[in-house]
């Protein structure tokens, strides 16, 4: 297991890049709150994504490769 630390500016657009298998879509389906983490903390903007994962949702926007809504 490897720790992450991101720090985002906000109203900043920010890119994720890496090898494939390296968790980046694991990670934002974490962030994006469908998906739970197994282990460790998650907190955005100060709200702990367990605890408040309404508070996170509303502070956050994702826009992946592939639409979830049609």
């Amino acid at each position: 297991m490897r720790e992450i630390s991101l720090d985002f500016s906000e109203k900043l657009i920010q890119g994720l890049f890496g090898s494939n298998g390296a968790g980046k879509t694991t990670l934002f389906r974490v962030l994006s709150t469908l998906l739970r983490p197994h282990e460790g903390t998650v907190t955005v903007y100060g709200f702990n994504l367990e605890e408040n994962p309404e508070e996170v949702k509303k502070r956050i926007g994702i826009l992946g490769d592939k639409p979830l809504l049609y």
